[in-house]
């Protein structure tokens, strides 16, 4: 088995709720202990937070990720820390903060998951803190962008069209899927 399997493993199994296949899989990437593994904590720490609500076991993730990646020079690993960070967070202002900082890592960096995941995020941050017209054009855009292929992941698709569905259903915008249920 290749060091990258587990790790997918683990994804395709968090997309399809396999909740228990998820956590062995990833299991076996965080018995390596290395830097590498903070994405699978990134997952895992996102996962607890909006499938359980459990903020504690959610931080505990985010910051054994954190100080995994405290030696390394900063990169596009670090704008996904500050995504896992800022998700969900009841503080919008530091959010906002955070997730605006991974938009420019991921700018600097070319990683387009990274900008169209984090924009989509700020976007959530943005409409939650009244701005509903710019935070609506950030989803929209990065969700626009990721159907269409503008990105390397699945799970790109998945987080930004999950933000435009949150978000509209939210602000009563319920008749914008309407054909989807005909």
């Amino acid at each position: 088995m290749t060091a990258e399997e587990p790790f997918a493993h683990g994804s395709a199994a968090l997309a399809e709720g396999r909740w228990e296949q998820a956590r062995s899989a990833f299991e076996v990437v965080l018995a390596r202990g290395e830097a590498e593994t903070a994405e699978a904590r990134f997952g895992l720490a996102i996962t607890y937070k909006s499938n359980f609500a459990n903020f504690a076991a959610a931080n505990g993730w985010v910051l054994r990720a954190e100080r995994l990646l405290e030696p390394l020079d900063p990169g596009p690993i670090h704008g996904w820390l500050r995504v896992a960070r800022a998700y969900r967070m009841t503080g919008l202002d530091e959010a906002e903060a955070l997730t605006g900082g991974a938009v420019q890592i991921a700018r600097a960096a070319g990683d387009a998951d990274l900008e169209l995941t984090a924009s989509a995020q700020l976007g959530l941050i943005q409409v939650g803190k009244g701005q509903t017209k710019a935070g609506f054009v950030l989803i929209d855009e990065a969700m626009a962008a990721a159907v269409a292929g503008e990105r390397l992941t699945f799970d790109t698709v998945v987080f930004a069209c999950c933000a435009e569905v949150y978000d509209r259903i939210k602000h009563g915008a319920r008749e914008v899927f309407a054909p989807f249920y005909r």
